[in-house]
């Protein structure tokens, strides 16, 4: 199995079932399909994997540790398409029977179909990202609205996007996709081969260090091993880790991590203000805030953390926080403007390792108010890593312990 290749939904709820102990005889009469049916899909699901999923026994089959692998895979993923159809009004309170008829009725493509139009809002795009033409798409999405008797799309004169059921349904089909994903990982894992992918959504700081120590220790340990590093806005990152295109986050946190999350601190960064090796402040002591006023600043967002530092740092001693000159959160911009001027500006600096991205700058001896931002691991509460997952956890955790003991620093006592 390569690439983004799926099996058959239907295929996947007979493996289930006969993993979970009912023998072919007894799936096929339950589903309404022959013996010999039955015995062809487990042997498609085997061809499409590329091992064997049972052994033949006299008493039945019984699933090898394949076998094993995919059909918890299977279940959690039933599991998520089971919530997704209960999110519709008519069925929330549906029995087991009425869940099974509607989970048997769903097709791969259209699991994929709703989410890639909750990711590209527009069918244009939604095609494009699954190589579809838009009509096939449009036929999936109306037979999976069809098939579950509600309307998940606002149209528009300017084009389609879900509306609010639509966008519940797409974020738990995503994770019922993300666990076919994770078994494909886990049956090679079953042989001891590390080969998948870990995704991960972080910040300047923990990339610069307890990220980038992490992913060139367990790249050494596993050469086959994969990792995607994105970084985005916080609230968007935590989106894509509940909706499951992320595996996890190592990134600061605010305040309230909602209850479906775990988080688990690793490090501290401080906020520091950085200017230039010639600035007239550099090397300076017992700095005033209105000195500080008198410089071009580069500044964050409002709303950020560093922001709201910025503006105490300043209201602290009765001076009126000064205008930014500019306003960004990519450091590259900052970094080449306060390189260029006297500009002054605040910044995220890891105590794990060297920074150089910092480099040819200037940390000033000047307190910033409420300076310390711990980094934590941040992941969804009912995640099921695969070992490979797990193992960038373990090594993440291996890294920072080694930082803390050799720096002499406390391990915090939890999150």
């Amino acid at each position: 199995m390569t690439g983004q290749t799926f099996p058959n939904l239907r295929h996947a709820y007979l493996l289930l079932m006969v993993s979970e102990g009912a023998s072919v005889r007894a799936t096929a009469r339950r589903v309404g399909l022959t013996q010999p049916a039955v015995t062809l899909s487990l042997a498609t699901l085997e061809r499409l994997y590329g091992v064997a999923l049972f052994e033949r026994r006299p008493a039945g089959l019984a699933p090898t540790k394949y076998g094993t692998v995919l059909s918890q895979r299977i279940a959690r993923c039933m599991s998520f398409l089971a919530r997704a159809i209960r999110k519709v009004p008519r069925e929330a309170d549906a029995g087991g029977s009425r869940i099974e008829k509607l989970l048997r009725a769903l097709t791969i493509g259209q699991l994929r179909a709703l989410v890639a139009l909750d990711l590209h809002e527009g069918y244009a795009g939604a095609a494009e990202s699954l190589d579809l033409r838009v009509p096939s798409l449009h036929r999936a999405v109306s037979a999976l609205e069809g098939a579950l008797g509600a309307g998940l799309l606002h149209r528009e004169k300017r084009g389609v996007r879900l509306n609010a059921l639509g966008h519940e349904i797409a974020v738990l089909f995503n994770l019922g996709l993300e666990e076919l994903r994770s078994a494909a990982d886990e049956i090679k894992e079953a042989d001891g081969r590390l080969e998948g992918t870990v995704t991960i959504g972080t910040v300047r700081a923990a990339a610069a260090g307890v990220l980038a120590a992490t992913v060139l220790e367990l790249s050494t340990r596993h050469p086959a091993a994969r990792f995607n590093v994105t970084n985005a806005p916080y609230e968007e990152m935590l989106l894509e880790v509940r909706g499951g295109r992320l595996d996890c986050m190592v990134s600061t946190a605010r305040p309230n991590v909602p209850a479906d999350f775990t988080i688990e601190e690793l490090c501290q960064t401080e906020v520091r203000i950085i200017c230039r090796r010639d600035h007239p402040l550099a090397g300076r002591r017992e700095i005033a805030a209105h000195e500080l006023a008198r410089y071009r600043w580069i500044g964050n967002p409002p709303g950020t953390g560093i922001a709201q530092r910025f503006r105490t740092m300043f209201e602290e001693e009765g001076i009126a926080p000064p205008d930014f000159i500019a306003q960004s959160e990519l450091f590259e911009l900052t970094r080449r403007l306060v390189l260029s001027g006297e500009f002054l500006a605040l910044t995220v600096r890891s105590d794990f390792g060297t920074d150089y991205e910092h480099q040819g700058l200037v940390v000033l001896d000047r307190r910033v108010p409420s300076a310390g931002r711990p980094i934590f691991l941040i992941t969804r509460r009912n995640w099921k890593p695969t070992r490979l997952q797990e193992t960038f956890v373990g090594t993440l955790r291996e890294v920072v312990l080694t930082r803390r003991k050799k720096a002499g620093i406390k391990t915090p006592s939890g999150p």
